[in-house]
C-alpha cells in the first residue's frame, strides 16, 4: 500500500449504519459502533465484516477494550454493554438522563465513562463482563457536557464540550477544570500524546484547532489547517486527526505543525473517529458508511548498501516498516524492588526498549540493559532489575515512570505513553544501607567486646551478616570478607578447647540452644562462601576453617548427656469457656500462663505472658478487645487469648494438620494416698490409663513419672498425709491427619494415650503427645559445663535449634563426622527425629501455645516463628519424608500465625509489652517467612520486610538502641542470609531475573539463502543480513525486508556473511523462510 493510501470497506455492512467509535479489540480485530442500526461491528485486517445486533440498547456511540472484552456506550437509551470477542452482548441500564459518550479503561483498571447529559464522569467497576457498581463524579461547572475521555496512566482527562474546558479526574474522583485558551472552542475528542501530554480537538465552527494540555494544566492550541477536527489518535510519535467536513485525515507532529493531509476516497464521508491498529490507522465514515484504513503511512524507504549473494555489493531499496505503537500496561513492584510491566505489541515486535524517568514529563533514559525481557507478540514483559541504580534512579517508596518502544525486525518503534509505579520494596537498597551500619560496628574491636554482641548466639548472626553481603554484592565482597575474617578469629576465642561455645552474655556459661544455633550460623557462612565465592581464596580458606569447627562443635554437642522428655499439648487447667475462667483480682501475685477474665461483662479471657510472672495492679485494667491485644497491669502483661487453644466443634470444616482439644476434658477419678513432704501418690487401683503430663487435683501439679502399676510421682509436694479422691485430667490435643467435617452432633471418645488415634465422621485425629529419650540437657556453669543441670531442653525453639544444627551438618559433605560414613551420623539422625517430634508436639492450638510437662513455659509469636524457621531449614535439608509428621504441624502453625499476626508483624516475644513501643522484631518476620516457603504456602511476610514503612525507622534494635533509632539490627541481614545459604524455596510469585555467566561461543559466519523467482520475491520475505549505510555508525546485525534485488540465478549458492557477523541462522542452503537471527542491539536507520 502506498504511503498515505486509504482503503475503504463496506461489504457486509448494513446501509446507513451511522458509524461512530472504533477501537482495536483484544482479538486483533477492529470493532466499531453502528449508531443508527444499533449494532456492534467487527472487521478483520483484511476487511471481512461481521455485525452483532444489540438486544435493547440504542445508539451505540464509543467502544473500547479492557484487554479481555469490548465495552460500548449506548447514547440513545443510557445503556452500557459488554461484548465478548465471540460477539456475545451483555447490557447494563445506567439509568435515565446520563447521555453516555466516550469511555476508557482507567489507570486503576476500572472502566470510566463520560455522561454528557448528567455532566458527570462515572467510574464503573466491572467483573467478568458484569457491572458491579457505578460511581459518578460531577464536573465543577454545571451542564459542562463531558464528551471525550482518555487516561494518561495516572489520571483521567475529559473534554467539556459545552463550556470549552478540559477536566482532570483522579481515580479517587477529585475533579480539576482548565479552560481552553480560545473561548467556545468546543473541545471534542482527546487522547494521550506520544510526548506525555493530553491532546484534543476543538471542533466548534470556525475554530478548527488541535490543542494539548500538560499535566499541570497549561493549554497550547494549534491550527488544524483544514476544517472540523473530530477524532484524534496518537501513533508512531505523531498525532492523527479526522478533519470531518474537509473529508481528510491530518497528520501532525507533537510540535503542533502539520506534516500532511490525506483525502478520503469517498466524498462527504462525515468521518468521525480514528484508532491505531497494528501498522495502520482505522477510522469510521458515518455518511460514507464505510470502515476505512490509511495504511503505509508509517513506512519510509531508505537506500542502504546490502551485501547479498553474488560477487559484488549491490544497492537495493529496503523498506523499513516502523510498526505501530506498543501499549504499556500497569506496573507492579516485587519485594526485591524490581518493577515489572507488560506491553501489548503488534506482530513483528520482537523485544522492547525500556525508558525510565523520575517524573512523568521528565527525561527518559534507556535502561534496557538493566532489564529482563521476555515474551512475544502480543505481550512482552520487562522487569527493571535495579530501579534504584543508574540514571533517573527511583528511590525507595518513590514513583518511577516508564515508557517502552517496540523493537521490530528493523528499527525501534515509537515510544509508548508512560506508566508509573511506586518502588515500595527494594531489597538491595535496604540491605546495602543496613550493611553500612553493620560494617561500622564490626570494624570496631570495642563493639565486639560488648556483651550484647556476645550473648545468646549473636556472634553467629554477625558472621552471617558479613558472609551474606560478601556473597551477594561483588563491590562489597572484599570489605565484608575482611570483617568476617576478623570476627571469626574473635568468635573462636569464645569456643573452648572442648569445642563448646561459652556465651559471654550469660556469665560465661554454656547453653545447649546457643551452642546449637551458632553451629547453624557457622555452617551457613561456610556454604555462602564455598558455593558463591569459590574462586576467592580468602573465602574458601574461611569456609574450610568454619565447617571444620562446626563439625567439631557438633561432636561436642552430641556427646553431652541427654534426657527423656514427654511433651503433651496444653495445660489442663485451661478454662473450658470464658464463663468458666477465674475473674481478675487486684494486687495479686500471678504466674506466667495464668488465665483470667474481666470482673464484669466478660466475653474474652486473657493470659499473663510475662516470663517472670508479676503482680496485678490495684485497679482493674482496660481490657483490649482485639485478638492477641496486650495490656499492662502492674507488672503483669495480659494478652487476649480467647481463641488461642480451640476446642472441638460439631460440624466444623477441618484442614490437614488442624489441632483441637476436647470439648469435654478427659478425666479419670480414683482414690490415692499422699504423704506429707513427698511427691509420690500411692495406693492407686491402676496406672495403666494414666500418662505423664496429666494434671492432678488437690494442687498436686502434674504427673511427672509412672512409678509402678499402683503409684505415680507428681510435680508438687503434698503438705498432708491422707487418702484423697483424685481427678487426673489429660492435657491432650489432637491433630487432624486428613481433611473433612466433624460430626454434626457427637464428640468422639478421645484417647489419652500418646500418639493414639480416633475417627470422627471420616476425620482421623491423632493425639499429639511425644516422648523421646535423646533430648539434650540445658547445661550451665563455667567451671563444669558438662554436668547436667537437671532440666532438659523442653522449649520448642530450643529443640528445633538442636535439630537444625545436626541437620545442616548431616547434609554437608565437609562435616566429616556427620556426612555419609561419619561416626556420628546414626546418632544425629535419632536426635534430629526426636527433637523435631517434640518441637511439633509443642505447637498447640494451631501453634498458639506450647508448654512443657510442668505447664510453666508459654509460647507466642516470636518463639513459634523461630521454631518454625529452624524446623523449616531442617526439613529443607533432609526432605519432609525424614519426619513426615512435622510437615502438617508446620502448616497448621503457619495458618494460626497468619490468622493472628498477619496484620500485626510487630508483636514480638513474651516480653513484648516491655519492648519499646512500636518496635519491629525483624528476625521474627524472617523466621516465619522461611517456614512459609518450605511449607509451600503464599508468603505474607516478605512483602513487608523491605518497605520504607517498616525499615529502618521502627526497627527494634537488639544492640540496645532506643525505640525509633535507625540502628543496627543484627537479625535483619542474618535472617536474609540463612534462606539464601540453605536455598529455601521462594513462594512469592514474581518475575525473577536470572544472570548466566560464562563463555559464549558464536558462529563467526552465517549462511543465508533466498530462493524463489523475482516475481515471488517482491513479496516481503525476512532474511538475516548485515546493513551498513546511512545513519549506522558501526556494523549491526539487523533483520530487514528485501524488495527486488538480483535474479535467483545469481544467488543460487549461499554465501557467508562477513566474518564479524555474530549469531546463527536457521536457514540452510536453498531454504526459504525466516532467520532466527534477531537484532543484538537494534538501531534505527535514518
Amino acid at each position: 500500500m502506498a504511503t498515505g493510501a486509504i482503503t475503504e470497506y463496506s461489504s457486509g455492512l448494513t446501509a446507513s449504519s451511522g458509524l461512530r467509535g472504533i477501537c482495536l479489540g483484544p482479538d486483533g480485530n477492529r470493532w466499531a459502533c453502528a449508531f443508527s442500526t444499533n449494532k456492534i461491528i467487527k472487521i478483520t485486517s483484511g476487511g471481512t465484516i461481521t455485525e452483532y445486533a444489540i438486544p435493547t440498547g440504542t445508539g451505540p456511540y464509543r467502544i473500547c477494550s479492557d484487554g479481555t472484552r469490548l465495552w460500548a456506550t449506548c447514547n440513545g437509551n443510557n445503556y452500557l454493554i459488554s461484548i465478548t470477542t465471540a460477539g456475545t452482548i451483555t447490557e447494563y441500564n445506567l439509568g435515565a438522563s446520563k447521555g453516555p459518550r466516550s469511555l476508557v479503561v482507567g489507570p486503576d483498571g476500572n472502566l470510566w465513562v463520560a455522561f454528557q447529559t448528567a455532566s458527570t464522569i462515572a467510574k464503573v467497576v466491572t467483573s467478568a463482563g458484569s457491572v458491579s457498581s457505578v460511581t459518578e463524579y460531577a464536573t465543577t461547572t454545571g451542564s459542562a457536557g463531558p464528551f471525550g475521555l482518555c487516561s494518561d496512566g495516572t489520571n483521567l482527562w475529559a473534554t467539556l464540550n459545552t463550556v470549552s474546558k478540559i477536566t482532570k479526574i483522579t481515580t479517587a474522583g477529585s475533579v480539576t477544570e482548565y479552560s481552553t485558551t480560545t473561548g467556545s472552542a468546543g473541545p471534542f475528542d482527546c487522547c494521550l500524546g506520544p510526548d506525555g501530554n493530553v491532546w484534543f480537538t476543538e471542533q466548534a465552527s470556525g475554530i478548527n484547532q488541535i490543542a494539548k494540555i500538560t499535566s499541570g494544566g497549561t493549554v497550547t492550541e494549534y491550527a488544524s489547517v483544514s476544517a472540523d477536527p473530530q477524532g484524534i489518535a496518537a501513533v508512531n510519535g505523531e498525532l492523527w486527526v479526522v478533519l470531518s467536513s474537509a473529508n481528510k485525515i491530518g497528520r501532525y507532529a507533537t510540535s503542533g505543525s502539520q506534516i500532511a493531509e490525506y483525502t478520503i476516497t469517498t466524498g462527504s464521508s462525515s468521518s468521525r473517529f480514528i484508532t491505531a491498529a497494528g501498522s495502520d490507522l482505522w477510522f469510521t465514515e458515518s455518511s460514507g458508511n464505510k470502515l476505512s484504513v490509511i495504511g503505509g503511512a508509517l513506512t519510509t524507504t531508505k537506500t542502504v548498501a546490502v551485501p547479498v549473494f553474488g560477487p559484488a555489493t549491490q544497492t537495493v531499496a529496503v523498506a523499513v516498516p516502523v510498526v505501530a505503537d506498543v501499549t504499556l500496561g500497569s506496573l507492579s513492584s516485587d519485594y526485591f524492588g524490581r518493577v515489572s510491566g507488560t506491553a501489548t505489541v503488534p506482530t513483528g515486535c520482537t523485544s522492547l526498549k525500556v525508558y525510565r524517568s523520575t517524573s512523568s514529563g521528565g527525561t527518559y533514559v534507556d535502561i534496557t540493559s538493566n532489564c529482563a525481557i521476555s515474551g512475544s507478540a502480543p505481550s512482552i514483559t520487562f522487569t527493571d532489575k535495579r530501579p534504584a541504580y543508574g540514571s533517573q534512579a527511583v528511590a525507595l517508596n518513590a514513583t518511577g515512570y516508564y515508557k517502552v518502544a517496540g523493537v521490530f525486525t528493523s528499527p525501534v518503534g515509537p515510544v509508548s505513553s508512560y506508566s508509573s509505579g511506586v518502588s515500595t520494596y527494594d531489597r538491595e537498597q535496604v540491605e546495602r544501607q543496613q550493611w553500612t551500619k553493620v560494617h561500622a560496628e564490626m570494624a570496631v574491636q570495642a563493639t565486639r567486646e560488648n556483651s550484647s554482641h556476645l550473648s545468646y548466639a549473636y556472634p553467629g548472626r554477625w558472621l552471617v551478616n558479613a558472609a551474606y553481603i560478601a556473597a551477594s554484592y561483588t563491590d562489597l565482597t572484599t570489605e565484608a570478607l575482611t570483617d568476617l575474617d576478623t570476627w571469626w578469629t574473635f568468635v573462636k576465642t569464645q569456643i573452648n578447647a572442648d569445642n563448646l561455645f561459652i556465651a559471654g552474655g550469660y556469665s560465661s556459661s554454656f547453653y545447649t540452644a546457643h551452642h546449637s544455633e551458632l553451629i547453624v550460623y557457622v555452617c551457613a557462612c561456610a556454604r555462602l562462601l564455598r558455593e558463591r565465592l569459590s574462586s576467592n581464596g580468602t573465602a574458601t580458606t574461611l569456609a574450610a576453617d568454619m565447617i571444620s569447627k562446626a563439625d567439631a562443635m557438633g561432636v561436642a554437642l552430641i556427646d553431652l548427656s541427654r534426657d527423656t522428655v514427654t511433651a503433651r499439648g496444653y495445660s489442663a487447667d485451661w478454662p473450658v469457656s470464658v464463663s468458666a475462667a477465674t475473674a481478675w483480682t487486684g494486687s495479686t501475685s500471678t504466674a506466667l500462663g495464668t488465665i483470667r477474665k474481666p470482673t464484669s461483662g466478660a466475653t474474652r479471657m486473657y493470659r499473663n505472658i510475662n516470663p517472670s510472672g508479676g503482680t496485678t495492679g490495684s485497679t482493674e485494667p482496660t481490657w483490649p478487645t482485639t485478638t492477641r491485644g496486650i495490656v499492662t497491669d502492674g507488672t503483669v502483661y495480659w494478652q487476649e487469648c480467647t481463641t488461642d487453644s480451640p476446642r472441638w466443634t460439631a460440624g466444623e470444616t477441618i484442614q490437614v494438620g488442624d489441632i483441637r482439644r476436647p470439648l469435654t476434658p478427659i478425666s479419670i477419678t480414683r482414690s490415692g494416698t499422699v504423704t506429707s513432704g513427698s511427691r509420690n501418690v500411692t495406693g492407686l487401683s491402676t496406672t495403666s490409663d494414666l500418662v505423664v503430663g496429666m494434671t492432678v487435683s488437690s494442687s498436686l501439679g502434674t504427673i511427672t513419672s509412672i512409678l509402678s502399676s499402683t503409684s505415680v510421682q507428681v510435680s508438687a509436694t503434698s503438705g498432708v498425709s491422707t487418702t484423697l479422691s483424685l481427678t487426673f485430667t489429660a492435657p491432650s490435643t489432637y491433630r487432624a491427619l486428613n481433611a473433612g467435617t466433624t460430626h454434626a452432633s457427637t464428640e468422639p471418645t478421645w484417647p489419652a494415650t500418646l500418639g493414639a488415634t480416633v475417627t470422627d465422621n471420616g476425620i482421623t485425629w491423632k493425639e499429639t503427645g511425644v516422648s523421646a529419650a535423646s533430648v539434650s540437657y540445658v547445661t550451665r556453669g563455667n567451671s563444669s559445663p558438662y554436668t547436667p543441670s537437671g532440666s532438659g531442653t523442653k522449649i520448642g525453639d530450643e529443640l528445633a535449634r538442636v535439630a537444625c544444627a545436626f541437620a545442616v551438618l548431616y547434609t554437608d559433605a565437609d562435616a566429616t563426622h556427620f556426612y555419609t560414613g561419619g561416626t556420628k551420623r546414626s546418632t544425629a539422625a535419632t536426635v534430629i527425629t526426636d527433637h523435631l517430634k517434640l518441637a511439633g508436639a509443642l505447637q498447640v492450638g494451631d501453634g498458639a501455645l506450647a508448654q512443657d510437662v510442668q505447664g510453666y513455659q508459654a509460647y507466642d509469636s516470636l518463639y513459634a516463628s523461630f521454631t518454625l524457621h529452624l524446623s523449616a531449614i531442617a526439613l529443607n535439608e533432609l526432605g519432609s519424608s525424614f519426619e513426615e509428621s512435622l510437615s502438617p504441624s508446620v502448616s497448621a502453625a503457619l495458618r494460626w500465625l497468619t490468622a493472628y499476626y498477619g496484620t500485626e508483624p510487630a508483636i514480638s516475644n513474651a516480653g513484648s509489652a516491655g519492648h519499646p513501643t512500636g518496635s519491629i522484631v525483624m528476625a521474627e518476620m524472617a523466621w516465619r517467612s522461611a517456614a512459609y516457603s518450605v511449607a509451600g504456602q503464599q508468603n505474607p511476610i516478605d512483602t513487608l520486610r523491605y518497605t520504607s514503612a517498616l525499615w529502618p525507622s521502627t526497627t527494634y534494635n537488639q544492640a540496645g538502641y532506643a525505640a525509633g533509632t535507625v540502628g543496627t539490627d543484627v537479625n535483619f541481614l542474618a535472617m536474609g542470609g540463612l534462606p539464601s545459604a540453605f536455598n529455601l524455596p521462594v513462594t512469592v510469585s514474581q518475575a525473577v531475573a536470572v544472570a548466566i555467566k560464562g563463555t559464549r561461543t558464536t558462529t563467526a559466519s552465517v549462511a543465508v539463502a533466498v530462493t524463489g523467482s523475482a516475481t515471488t520475491r517482491t513479496k516481503t520475505q525476512l532474511v538475516a543480513v548485515r546493513v551498513e549505510g546511512v545513519g549506522i555508525t558501526k556494523t549491526q546485525p539487523v533483520a530487514v525486508r528485501i524488495y527486488g534485488g538480483p535474479s535467483p540465478a545469481s544467488i543460487a549458492t549461499p554465501t557467508s556473511l562477513t566474518s564479524t557477523q555474530a549469531g546463527t541462522s536457521s536457514l540452510s542452503s536453498a531454504q526459504s523462510g525466516n532467520s532466527s537471527l534477531v537484532p543484538s542491539s537494534a538501531q534505527p536507520i535514518s
